[in-house]
Protein backbone atom coordinates (compact mmCIF):
# COMPACT_ATOMS: atom_id res chain seq x y z
CA UNK A 1 0.00 0.00 0.00
CA UNK A 2 1.89 3.22 -1.32
CA UNK A 3 -1.03 5.48 0.60
CA UNK A 4 0.52 8.06 2.45
CA UNK A 5 -0.99 10.20 5.60
CA UNK A 6 -0.20 13.47 3.89
CA UNK A 7 -0.90 15.32 7.58
CA UNK A 8 2.06 13.31 9.01
CA UNK A 9 4.78 15.46 6.41
CA UNK A 10 5.71 18.90 6.40
CA UNK A 11 4.50 20.86 3.44
CA UNK A 12 0.49 21.09 4.39
CA UNK A 13 0.74 24.31 2.58
CA UNK A 14 1.79 22.44 -0.92
CA UNK A 15 0.25 20.70 -3.49
CA UNK A 16 0.48 16.55 -2.68
CA UNK A 17 -0.44 13.69 -3.84
CA UNK A 18 -0.42 9.81 -3.25
CA UNK A 19 -1.62 6.49 -4.81
CA UNK A 20 -3.27 3.63 -3.09
CA UNK A 21 -2.05 0.27 -3.84
CA UNK A 22 -3.72 -2.74 -3.08
CA UNK A 23 -5.56 -3.64 0.73
CA UNK A 24 -6.72 -6.88 2.49
CA UNK A 25 -10.37 -6.63 1.95
CA UNK A 26 -11.47 -10.10 3.37
CA UNK A 27 -10.23 -13.09 5.55
CA UNK A 28 -6.40 -12.82 6.84
CA UNK A 29 -5.79 -10.47 4.54
CA UNK A 30 -8.22 -8.09 6.33
CA UNK A 31 -7.68 -8.81 9.47
CA UNK A 32 -3.68 -8.94 8.61
CA UNK A 33 -3.16 -5.55 6.19
CA UNK A 34 -1.63 -2.81 8.78
CA UNK A 35 1.01 -6.66 9.68
CA UNK A 36 1.33 -7.26 6.00
CA UNK A 37 1.71 -4.05 4.42
CA UNK A 38 4.21 -2.83 6.93
CA UNK A 39 5.07 1.31 6.10
CA UNK A 40 4.57 3.02 3.39
CA UNK A 41 7.58 5.55 2.32
CA UNK A 42 7.91 8.31 0.40
CA UNK A 43 9.28 11.51 -0.60
CA UNK A 44 8.31 15.57 -1.17
CA UNK A 45 9.85 17.50 -3.90
CA UNK A 46 9.65 21.46 -4.52
CA UNK A 47 8.93 21.79 -8.62
CA UNK A 48 9.43 24.45 -10.26
CA UNK A 49 6.75 26.12 -12.74
CA UNK A 50 7.40 23.99 -15.17
CA UNK A 51 7.31 21.14 -13.11
CA UNK A 52 10.15 19.87 -12.71
CA UNK A 53 11.60 18.41 -9.30
CA UNK A 54 14.16 20.46 -7.32
CA UNK A 55 16.93 18.33 -5.56
CA UNK A 56 17.18 17.96 -2.35
CA UNK A 57 13.68 16.59 -1.40
CA UNK A 58 12.20 18.62 1.02
CA UNK A 59 11.46 15.23 3.24
CA UNK A 60 12.31 11.63 2.34
CA UNK A 61 11.04 8.48 4.48
CA UNK A 62 12.05 5.23 3.48
CA UNK A 63 9.04 2.30 3.37
CA UNK A 64 9.46 -0.31 6.11
CA UNK A 65 8.93 -4.37 5.36
CA UNK A 66 5.58 -5.45 6.34
CA UNK A 67 6.12 -8.56 8.35
CA UNK A 68 4.82 -12.40 7.33
CA UNK A 69 2.31 -14.09 8.86
CA UNK A 70 2.40 -18.10 8.63
CA UNK A 71 -1.22 -19.45 8.11
CA UNK A 72 -2.29 -23.21 9.83
CA UNK A 73 -4.35 -24.17 7.28
CA UNK A 74 -3.22 -27.46 5.67
CA UNK A 75 -3.90 -27.02 2.39
CA UNK A 76 -3.95 -31.01 1.64
CA UNK A 77 -6.64 -31.43 4.39
CA UNK A 78 -8.07 -28.26 3.72
CA UNK A 79 -8.54 -29.42 -0.20
CA UNK A 80 -9.95 -32.86 0.29
CA UNK A 81 -12.58 -31.28 3.01
CA UNK A 82 -13.20 -28.83 0.05
CA UNK A 83 -13.64 -31.82 -2.39
CA UNK A 84 -15.72 -33.95 0.39
CA UNK A 85 -18.25 -31.11 0.52
CA UNK A 86 -18.23 -30.77 -3.27
CA UNK A 87 -21.93 -29.38 -4.48
CA UNK A 88 -23.03 -29.85 -0.62
CA UNK A 89 -23.70 -26.26 1.09
CA UNK A 90 -22.26 -26.38 4.17
CA UNK A 91 -18.95 -26.41 6.01
CA UNK A 92 -16.02 -28.82 7.19
CA UNK A 93 -13.29 -27.84 9.78
CA UNK A 94 -10.63 -29.33 11.48
CA UNK A 95 -8.17 -28.42 15.18
CA UNK A 96 -5.42 -29.33 16.50
CA UNK A 97 -7.35 -30.48 20.22
CA UNK A 98 -3.93 -29.23 21.89
CA UNK A 99 -3.24 -25.88 20.18
CA UNK A 100 -6.65 -24.51 18.69
CA UNK A 101 -4.52 -24.25 15.64
CA UNK A 102 -6.94 -24.48 12.58
CA UNK A 103 -6.42 -27.00 9.98
CA UNK A 104 -9.52 -26.98 7.55
CA UNK A 105 -12.01 -24.48 7.61
CA UNK A 106 -14.27 -25.17 4.22
CA UNK A 107 -17.73 -23.69 3.26
CA UNK A 108 -19.66 -24.44 0.28
CA UNK A 109 -20.17 -23.19 -2.20
CA UNK A 110 -17.33 -20.73 -1.86
CA UNK A 111 -15.88 -17.49 -3.54
CA UNK A 112 -15.50 -19.55 -7.01
CA UNK A 113 -19.29 -20.63 -6.99
CA UNK A 114 -20.41 -16.88 -5.85
CA UNK A 115 -20.88 -18.06 -2.19
CA UNK A 116 -20.00 -15.29 0.23
CA UNK A 117 -21.17 -16.34 3.21
CA UNK A 118 -18.10 -18.67 5.27
CA UNK A 119 -20.74 -20.86 6.61
CA UNK A 120 -17.81 -22.45 8.98
CA UNK A 121 -17.77 -19.11 11.46
CA UNK A 122 -20.56 -17.13 10.24
CA UNK A 123 -23.57 -19.97 9.37
CA UNK A 124 -25.57 -20.23 11.84
CA UNK A 125 -27.41 -23.93 12.61
CA UNK A 126 -29.27 -25.98 14.87
CA UNK A 127 -26.68 -28.63 16.25
CA UNK A 128 -29.15 -31.37 16.18
CA UNK A 129 -27.71 -34.67 18.25
CA UNK A 130 -24.06 -33.20 18.69
CA UNK A 131 -25.81 -31.34 21.30
CA UNK A 132 -27.19 -34.17 23.52
CA UNK A 133 -23.33 -34.02 24.65
CA UNK A 134 -23.18 -30.99 26.33
CA UNK A 135 -27.11 -32.28 27.65
CA UNK A 136 -25.08 -35.50 28.78
CA UNK A 137 -22.17 -33.20 30.99
CA UNK A 138 -25.23 -30.94 32.15
CA UNK A 139 -27.22 -33.89 33.89
CA UNK A 140 -23.88 -35.47 35.36
CA UNK A 141 -23.07 -32.27 37.19
CA UNK A 142 -26.18 -31.85 38.58
CA UNK A 143 -27.01 -34.88 39.51
CA UNK A 144 -29.93 -36.06 37.63
CA UNK A 145 -28.02 -38.41 35.45
CA UNK A 146 -25.42 -40.87 35.68
CA UNK A 147 -23.27 -43.50 33.77
CA UNK A 148 -25.82 -46.32 35.20
CA UNK A 149 -29.02 -44.66 34.33
CA UNK A 150 -31.48 -46.58 32.32
CA UNK A 151 -34.61 -45.45 30.50
CA UNK A 152 -37.49 -47.92 28.69
CA UNK A 153 -38.31 -46.69 25.24
CA UNK A 154 -41.00 -47.92 23.14
CA UNK A 155 -39.78 -44.72 20.43
CA UNK A 156 -42.20 -42.27 22.13
CA UNK A 157 -42.00 -39.74 24.74
CA UNK A 158 -45.43 -38.16 25.89
CA UNK A 159 -45.06 -34.82 27.87
CA UNK A 160 -48.07 -32.77 28.75
CA UNK A 161 -49.91 -34.82 26.32
CA UNK A 162 -47.45 -34.17 23.62
CA UNK A 163 -46.00 -37.05 21.50
CA UNK A 164 -42.21 -36.73 21.14
CA UNK A 165 -40.33 -38.93 18.67
CA UNK A 166 -37.41 -40.97 18.04
CA UNK A 167 -36.18 -40.81 14.91
CA UNK A 168 -36.56 -43.61 12.01
CA UNK A 169 -35.27 -46.72 12.86
CA UNK A 170 -34.07 -46.32 16.55
CA UNK A 171 -33.98 -49.26 19.17
CA UNK A 172 -36.41 -49.25 21.57
CA UNK A 173 -36.46 -51.01 25.26
CA UNK A 174 -34.57 -51.06 27.93
CA UNK A 175 -31.66 -47.60 27.38
CA UNK A 176 -28.29 -47.36 28.94
CA UNK A 177 -26.30 -44.23 28.70
CA UNK A 178 -23.82 -45.80 26.49
CA UNK A 179 -26.24 -46.95 23.86
CA UNK A 180 -28.22 -43.90 24.16
CA UNK A 181 -24.48 -42.06 22.77
CA UNK A 182 -23.85 -45.10 20.51
CA UNK A 183 -27.52 -45.07 18.47
CA UNK A 184 -28.64 -41.13 19.56
CA UNK A 185 -31.62 -42.46 21.44
CA UNK A 186 -34.22 -39.16 21.64
CA UNK A 187 -36.74 -40.20 23.86
CA UNK A 188 -34.01 -41.38 26.23
CA UNK A 189 -32.66 -37.35 26.06
CA UNK A 190 -35.65 -36.49 26.20
CA UNK A 191 -36.23 -37.34 29.65
CA UNK A 192 -33.35 -37.11 31.38
CA UNK A 193 -33.14 -33.55 29.48
CA UNK A 194 -36.34 -32.41 31.24
CA UNK A 195 -35.80 -33.92 34.51
CA UNK A 196 -31.91 -32.01 34.55
CA UNK A 197 -34.12 -28.73 33.71
CA UNK A 198 -33.20 -26.09 30.83
CA UNK A 199 -31.13 -24.09 33.09
CA UNK A 200 -28.53 -26.27 33.75
CA UNK A 201 -28.40 -27.53 30.07
CA UNK A 202 -28.36 -23.46 28.70
CA UNK A 203 -25.83 -22.69 31.35
CA UNK A 204 -23.49 -25.91 30.42
CA UNK A 205 -23.92 -25.23 26.36
CA UNK A 206 -22.28 -21.54 28.08
CA UNK A 207 -20.22 -22.70 29.76
CA UNK A 208 -18.24 -24.59 26.44
CA UNK A 209 -18.55 -21.11 24.77
CA UNK A 210 -22.10 -21.57 22.51
CA UNK A 211 -23.77 -17.97 23.56
CA UNK A 212 -20.07 -16.39 22.09
CA UNK A 213 -17.89 -15.40 19.33
CA UNK A 214 -14.86 -18.19 19.15
CA UNK A 215 -11.98 -14.86 18.85
CA UNK A 216 -10.53 -16.67 15.60
CA UNK A 217 -9.07 -14.01 13.29
CA UNK A 218 -11.10 -13.43 11.03
CA UNK A 219 -13.58 -10.46 10.41
CA UNK A 220 -17.26 -10.96 10.01
CA UNK A 221 -17.50 -13.80 12.55
CA UNK A 222 -21.56 -14.45 13.89
CA UNK A 223 -22.29 -12.34 16.83
CA UNK A 224 -25.90 -13.98 16.55
CA UNK A 225 -25.58 -17.39 17.99
CA UNK A 226 -28.29 -18.69 20.70
CA UNK A 227 -28.51 -20.22 23.62
CA UNK A 228 -31.96 -20.06 24.50
CA UNK A 229 -33.49 -19.02 28.03
CA UNK A 230 -36.80 -18.76 29.62
CA UNK A 231 -35.66 -15.13 30.53
CA UNK A 232 -34.78 -14.73 26.84
CA UNK A 233 -37.62 -15.71 25.25
CA UNK A 234 -39.71 -14.10 27.53
CA UNK A 235 -37.94 -10.78 27.63
CA UNK A 236 -35.62 -10.65 24.57
CA UNK A 237 -36.97 -12.84 21.68
CA UNK A 238 -39.91 -11.60 19.43
CA UNK A 239 -42.58 -14.30 20.47
CA UNK A 240 -42.42 -12.51 24.39
CA UNK A 241 -43.76 -15.78 26.19
CA UNK A 242 -43.17 -18.24 28.53
CA UNK A 243 -40.79 -21.28 28.27
CA UNK A 244 -42.71 -24.38 27.82
CA UNK A 245 -41.65 -27.83 28.82
CA UNK A 246 -41.55 -28.97 25.16
CA UNK A 247 -38.89 -25.98 24.42
CA UNK A 248 -37.20 -27.78 26.76
CA UNK A 249 -37.25 -31.17 25.08
CA UNK A 250 -36.49 -29.95 21.87
CA UNK A 251 -32.85 -28.08 23.71
CA UNK A 252 -31.93 -31.26 24.93
CA UNK A 253 -31.72 -32.78 21.80
CA UNK A 254 -30.25 -29.52 19.89
CA UNK A 255 -33.34 -28.64 18.11
CA UNK A 256 -35.84 -25.37 18.95
CA UNK A 257 -34.33 -22.30 20.87
CA UNK A 258 -30.17 -22.85 19.49
CA UNK A 259 -28.44 -21.85 16.87
CA UNK A 260 -24.22 -22.51 16.58
CA UNK A 261 -21.62 -22.31 14.26
CA UNK A 262 -19.40 -25.04 12.87
CA UNK A 263 -16.14 -23.38 14.31
CA UNK A 264 -18.10 -23.80 17.25
CA UNK A 265 -18.88 -27.11 17.64
CA UNK A 266 -15.47 -28.26 16.77
CA UNK A 267 -14.10 -26.46 19.57
CA UNK A 268 -16.73 -27.56 22.04
CA UNK A 269 -15.08 -31.18 21.12
CA UNK A 270 -11.78 -30.35 20.64
CA UNK A 271 -12.16 -28.91 24.47
CA UNK A 272 -14.13 -32.61 25.26
CA UNK A 273 -11.11 -34.38 24.00
CA UNK A 274 -8.90 -32.02 26.65
CA UNK A 275 -11.83 -32.71 29.41
CA UNK A 276 -12.02 -29.04 29.32
CA UNK A 277 -14.80 -26.73 28.40
CA UNK A 278 -12.97 -23.82 26.12
CA UNK A 279 -10.91 -23.86 22.81
CA UNK A 280 -9.66 -20.40 21.22
CA UNK A 281 -9.10 -21.65 17.43
CA UNK A 282 -6.41 -19.84 16.07
CA UNK A 283 -5.52 -19.31 11.93
CA UNK A 284 -1.71 -17.66 12.70
CA UNK A 285 0.61 -20.74 13.27
CA UNK A 286 3.48 -20.21 16.12
CA UNK A 287 6.51 -22.25 16.67
CA UNK A 288 5.82 -24.89 19.91
CA UNK A 289 2.58 -22.88 20.73
CA UNK A 290 1.90 -24.28 24.91
CA UNK A 291 -1.51 -26.53 24.92
CA UNK A 292 -4.59 -24.34 25.60
CA UNK A 293 -5.54 -25.04 29.23
CA UNK A 294 -8.81 -23.83 30.54
CA UNK A 295 -11.40 -24.90 33.06
CA UNK A 296 -11.95 -28.51 33.32
CA UNK A 297 -15.24 -29.96 32.82
CA UNK A 298 -15.84 -31.08 36.20
CA UNK A 299 -17.37 -34.62 35.36
CA UNK A 300 -15.59 -37.68 37.26
CA UNK A 301 -13.69 -40.15 35.92
CA UNK A 302 -15.97 -42.58 35.34
CA UNK A 303 -18.80 -40.66 33.85
CA UNK A 304 -15.76 -39.00 31.23
CA UNK A 305 -14.96 -42.75 30.27
CA UNK A 306 -18.69 -43.16 29.71
CA UNK A 307 -18.83 -40.39 27.34
CA UNK A 308 -15.86 -41.29 25.26
CA UNK A 309 -16.92 -45.02 25.72
CA UNK A 310 -20.43 -43.86 23.87
CA UNK A 311 -18.81 -41.71 21.35
CA UNK A 312 -16.67 -44.40 20.12
CA UNK A 313 -19.29 -47.11 20.05
CA UNK A 314 -20.64 -44.00 17.53
CA UNK A 315 -18.59 -45.02 14.99
CA UNK A 316 -17.37 -48.86 16.02
CA UNK A 317 -19.89 -50.28 16.78
CA UNK A 318 -22.02 -52.04 13.19
CA UNK A 319 -25.00 -49.99 14.67
CA UNK A 320 -23.26 -46.91 15.49
CA UNK A 321 -25.04 -43.47 13.64
CA UNK A 322 -21.20 -42.69 12.75
CA UNK A 323 -20.10 -45.87 10.83
CA UNK A 324 -19.74 -44.74 8.05
CA UNK A 325 -16.46 -42.12 9.59
CA UNK A 326 -14.36 -44.92 10.06
CA UNK A 327 -11.08 -45.16 9.26
CA UNK A 328 -9.32 -48.52 9.57
CA UNK A 329 -6.21 -48.13 12.51
CA UNK A 330 -7.89 -45.20 14.19
CA UNK A 331 -10.05 -45.15 17.24
CA UNK A 332 -12.35 -42.42 16.77
CA UNK A 333 -14.65 -40.83 19.11
CA UNK A 334 -17.78 -39.29 17.16
CA UNK A 335 -21.15 -37.96 17.22
CA UNK A 336 -23.88 -37.63 14.70
CA UNK A 337 -26.99 -35.25 14.17
CA UNK A 338 -29.71 -33.97 12.26
CA UNK A 339 -31.82 -31.15 12.75
CA UNK A 340 -35.09 -30.03 10.93
CA UNK A 341 -35.80 -26.50 9.73
CA UNK A 342 -38.88 -25.12 8.01
CA UNK A 343 -38.32 -23.14 4.65
CA UNK A 344 -41.13 -21.79 2.47
CA UNK A 345 -39.70 -25.21 -0.08
CA UNK A 346 -40.45 -27.20 2.67
CA UNK A 347 -39.05 -29.07 6.16
CA UNK A 348 -35.10 -29.40 4.92
CA UNK A 349 -31.98 -31.16 7.07
CA UNK A 350 -29.18 -30.63 8.82
CA UNK A 351 -26.11 -32.83 8.50
CA UNK A 352 -23.47 -33.17 11.42
CA UNK A 353 -20.20 -35.42 12.42
CA UNK A 354 -18.42 -33.88 15.21
CA UNK A 355 -15.65 -35.84 17.13
CA UNK A 356 -12.08 -36.52 17.93
CA UNK A 357 -9.17 -38.66 17.59
CA UNK A 358 -6.89 -40.62 18.38
CA UNK A 359 -10.16 -41.38 20.80
CA UNK A 360 -7.71 -42.09 23.70
CA UNK A 361 -5.17 -39.61 23.10
CA UNK A 362 -6.33 -36.78 20.58
CA UNK A 363 -4.92 -34.83 18.15
CA UNK A 364 -7.83 -33.14 16.14
CA UNK A 365 -11.32 -32.68 16.09
CA UNK A 366 -13.54 -31.62 13.50
CA UNK A 367 -17.14 -30.45 13.22
CA UNK A 368 -18.73 -31.38 9.64
CA UNK A 369 -22.07 -29.80 8.87
CA UNK A 370 -24.16 -30.49 5.56
CA UNK A 371 -27.80 -28.80 4.30
CA UNK A 372 -30.23 -30.60 2.28
CA UNK A 373 -32.08 -29.24 -0.51
CA UNK A 374 -34.73 -30.96 -0.98
CA UNK A 375 -37.88 -30.72 1.72
CA UNK A 376 -38.78 -33.89 3.43
CA UNK A 377 -35.57 -35.78 2.35
CA UNK A 378 -33.68 -37.97 5.05
CA UNK A 379 -30.70 -36.45 5.81
CA UNK A 380 -28.79 -38.37 8.07
CA UNK A 381 -25.33 -37.01 9.60
CA UNK A 382 -23.71 -40.23 9.42
CA UNK A 383 -24.53 -40.68 5.72
CA UNK A 384 -23.85 -37.36 4.66
CA UNK A 385 -21.59 -35.81 6.94
CA UNK A 386 -19.33 -38.81 8.53
CA UNK A 387 -18.16 -39.55 4.96
CA UNK A 388 -16.15 -36.04 4.58
CA UNK A 389 -14.79 -36.13 8.21
CA UNK A 390 -13.21 -39.49 7.19
CA UNK A 391 -11.66 -38.19 4.11
CA UNK A 392 -9.86 -35.57 6.30
CA UNK A 393 -8.85 -38.18 8.65
CA UNK A 394 -7.38 -39.91 6.37
CA UNK A 395 -5.70 -37.09 4.62
CA UNK A 396 -4.24 -35.93 8.40
CA UNK A 397 -3.12 -39.56 9.02
CA UNK A 398 -1.38 -39.79 5.69
CA UNK A 399 0.32 -36.65 6.51
CA UNK A 400 1.49 -37.59 10.09
CA UNK A 401 3.25 -40.89 9.05
CA UNK A 402 4.76 -39.44 5.96
CA UNK A 403 6.38 -37.01 8.54
CA UNK A 404 7.24 -39.67 10.37
CA UNK A 405 8.97 -41.86 8.31
CA UNK A 406 11.25 -38.29 7.37
CA UNK A 407 11.83 -37.80 10.98
CA UNK A 408 14.63 -40.07 11.10
CA UNK A 409 16.10 -39.22 7.67
CA UNK A 410 16.43 -35.76 8.50
CA UNK A 411 18.29 -36.25 12.12
CA UNK A 412 21.01 -38.04 10.11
Amino acid sequence: NTEIDSEELPGGDLATFNVPGPVGRDGLEKQFDRTLQGMPGGTIFRVDPSGYRINPPLEKRLPVQGKNITCTLDMDIQQVAEEGLGEYTGAAVMLEVKTGEVLALASKPDFADGGWLNRAHSGLYMPGSTFKLITAIAGFRKGSLDVDSIYHTNGSYVLSRKVFRDHRGCITGEIDFRTAIEHSVNTYFYNFGVITGVDAIAAEAKRFGLDQKTGIELPYETRHMLVGTPEWKKNVSRLKENWYPGDTVNLAIGQGFINVTPLQMACVVASLARNETRTRPTLIHVEKRPTQKTEPIGISDEQYRALLDGMKRVVSSDGGSGRLGRVNGLEIAGKTGTAQFRTPKGTLELAWFVGFAPADNPEVAWAVLVESDTPDEGFAGGRYAAPIAKFMLEKWREKKEAARQLAPKIGN
